[in-house]
């Protein structure tokens, strides 16, 4: 089994066919930056190079899967915005298209706030 630490932005733990992929970034709602794109996409590498990799479980740590990218860190990146975007996007589209050309069915564990009434008033899947 590999894992990673729990002070990961992204925990990998492969095991009897299963490789459980986990956003770990809760207290900030499992966002994305490009840290968490990054250690993404090098999981989902070595979950593509481990052949006994049946099934992957993708899910969030938390309350929530992902709330999207991380504004606060985008805003903190002032002019250098338009590269931190790019080098994020990079390495998030670097693991989504592993993902997606796996063998291995991929199942994501959704969970969080959606809006669902005219309102727009929150309600937890």
């Amino acid at each position: 089994m590999q894992t990673k630490t729990a002070q990961s932005a992204v925990i990998l733990e492969i095991g009897e066919g299963i490789a459980h992929l986990t956003l770990n970034r809760p207290e900030a709602g499992n966002t994305i930056t490009a840290e968490l794109a990054l250690e993404l996409a090098s999981a989902t590498q070595s979950i593509e190079a481990d052949g006994s990799v049946r099934v992957v479980l993708l899910r969030g740590a938390g309350e929530t899967f992902s709330a999207g990218g991380d504004l606060k860190t985008f805003a903190a990146q002032g002019g250098d915005l338009p590269r931190y975007l790019r080098e994020t996007t990079t390495y998030l589209h670097a693991a989504i298209s592993r993902l997606a050309r796996m063998d291995a069915p991929v199942v994501a564990a959704v969970h969080g706030i959606i809006l669902v009434s005219e309102d727009q008033s929150p309600a937890r899947l």
